[in-house]
């Protein structure tokens, strides 16, 4: 079980290595000569990973604010898995230390990811109670 936790904390660590090693190395695939394929999968990655954090975090908030009872709100699910185009938008483009930062912050922020959801799994008791 132990091995089992610990291979699951290290994908999210893997994933957040990208941007991070990004910030430091000049890498990029094909030497960012697809900037325009790289910048429209950054951008669309970008929406869906904002529209996940609303819908995650801001949304109940919101919605408190306008003085709605938080009982009338509709449990509505993310888009899973897209933003990580946002990597590969990145992995794409030209070097840029402002898409590597925004790209690092898109990561954490996109709770639709498989990262917030090994998360989620692992904080899940139920998950690790052995069946009886």
């Amino acid at each position: 079980m132990l091995l089992l936790k610990s291979a699951s904390a290290l994908l999210p660590a893997a994933v957040l290595a990208i941007p991070i090693a990004s910030i430091f190395l000049d890498w990029r695939i094909a030497d960012g000569n697809h900037a325009i394929i790289a910048y429209a999968l950054f951008g669309f990655g970008a929406l869906v990973s904002i529209f996940n954090f609303y819908l995650s975090i801001l949304r109940r908030p919101l919605w408190i604010a306008r003085g709605r009872s938080p009982h009338e709100i509709r449990f509505v699910s993310g888009i899973p898995l897209l933003g990580r185009l946002v990597l590969a938008g990145l992995a794409l483009a030209p070097a840029s230390l402002v898409l590597s930062c925004a790209s690092l912050l898109l990561v954490l922020a996109d709770t639709g990811n498989i990262g917030w959801f090994i998360v989620a799994i692992w904080r899940d008791d139920s998950f690790w109670r052995a069946k009886q």
